[in-house]
């Protein structure tokens, strides 16, 4: 299409009997993407690649990420965390202590490596922080690339009603935090907006138990990586199950154990607090290998504190003033906007996707209607969590 655009301004300017030779042959020869106009841009499509996380290269998806080419990735996650089985054999001695974990984090580091590249990390557990960083992706002139958390209820071994409140939880409890990177914003590059309590290692969870005299008191633990893997069958392996009786001096909280220098932690049991249908209260011990996964997902987590308060964008609201006074070209020009029908198929595709695909008032709102009423929801909440 670059190729075309070229034609039809060598056209017009012979139309026009306005070809200069000496000013118009170098100027065509090295004609690319950065001569197009604003009008030329927007006729350009996007190029969407759809891949899943269990079969994405890393090393390919850098290497696509760095083209200046319209590229829009989806990675669709389906496992956010994958964890060994104790009982498979010994682990890998060459991959340590994160022997039980796959690649997840892998992906996470290298999306947040690239920052000429617009990333979204979201969550179908949060349709609002979904649509909107899709929508402002889409509308990028760079590269972009939306890393999308859907469980799979068939191999996560989960019941379909609780896919959302799933892939609410993921995020929440630091599985699969939220977050984008958007190199043109006006502060800081690096936005973790929407995940609970962003100042803290884990959020907490209310957990409503009954003790055996028929008692209901609420406790609010923290709500760690192993809170959320408790409730999947594929992780039932790493968890051992007891009343709460039996709880001891070498017993800790998994949060408050992995706090603890590995010499520390010698004699230790991590658990985390469990109810039943009936809320009789249990204790479920954790699995090393799960622990260690926690604990990963917990330094992640941290990493991406540090980054959003380190990394500045590289394109500031005045650049084009600064640039015009130290004779240099001004930044890319402003994104397009959305038409219409663009935005509805976008929010069709995005609310299917979200479980609200048979809800026919939800799934009647135009993506303006969404994002305006996101913000509202948004705005009256002291947290400002969505």
């Amino acid at each position: 299409m670059v190729e075309e655009f070229k034609l039809c301004r060598q056209a017009e300017l012979e139309a026009s009997d306005s070809y200069d030779p000496w000013e118009h042959d170098e100027f065509f020869e090295n004609f690319d993407q950065g001569n197009l106009t604003d009008e030329e841009r927007d006729l350009l499509p996007p190029v969407v690649v759809v891949t899943h996380s269990a079969s994405t290269d890393c090393d390919e998806i850098g290497r696509l990420l760095t083209s200046t080419h319209p590229i829009r990735v989806v990675i669709i996650n389906t496992q956010a965390v994958t964890v060994r089985d104790d009982e498979s054999g010994e682990p890998d001695p060459d991959m340590g202590r994160l022997a039980g974990i796959q690649a997840e984090n892998s992906l996470g580091y290298l999306l947040l490596s690239q920052r000429d590249v617009y990333v979204l990390q979201t969550s179908v557990g949060n349709p609002g922080h979904l649509i909107e960083g899709v929508a402002e992706g889409l509308r990028q002139r760079r590269p972009a690339v939306f890393h999308i958390f859907a469980p799979d209820p068939q191999t996560n071994g989960l019941p379909p009603e609780l896919i959302i409140d799933q892939a609410r939880v993921a995020y929440e409890s630091r599985a699969f935090p939220l977050f984008k990177l958007d190199p043109d914003r006006e502060d800081a590059m690096l936005s973790l907006a929407g995940n609970p309590d962003t100042d803290r290692n884990w959020t907490v969870h209310e957990i409503s138990i009954k003790d055996p005299a028929g008692y209901e008191k609420t406790i609010a633990p923290s709500l760690t990586l192993a809170d959320w893997a408790f409730r999947e069958a594929r992780f039932q392996s790493h968890f051992k199950v007891v009343p709460r009786g039996h709880l001891n001096d070498q017993m800790k909280p998994l949060a408050d154990f992995i706090e603890l220098e590995a010499a520390e932690r010698v004699g230790y049991e991590p658990y985390i607090d469990v109810v039943d249908e009936n809320n009789a209260h249990f204790l479920a011990i954790v699995s090393p290998a799960l622990a260690d996964a926690a604990e990963d997902r917990v330094e992640f987590w941290n990493y991406l504190r540090e980054l959003s308060e380190t990394i500045v964008p590289e394109f500031r609201p005045d650049a084009d003033t600064e640039a015009a006074a130290a004779g240099e070209p001004p930044p890319p020009p402003p994104p397009p906007k959305l038409d219409h029908t663009v935005k509805q198929r976008l929010t069709e595709t995005l609310l299917h996707l979200c479980g609200y695909g048979q809800d026919p008032d939800f799934f009647g709102q135009t993506l303006g209607d969404f994002l305006k009423k996101s913000k509202q929801t948004t705005g009256a909440k002291d947290n400002g969590d969505e």
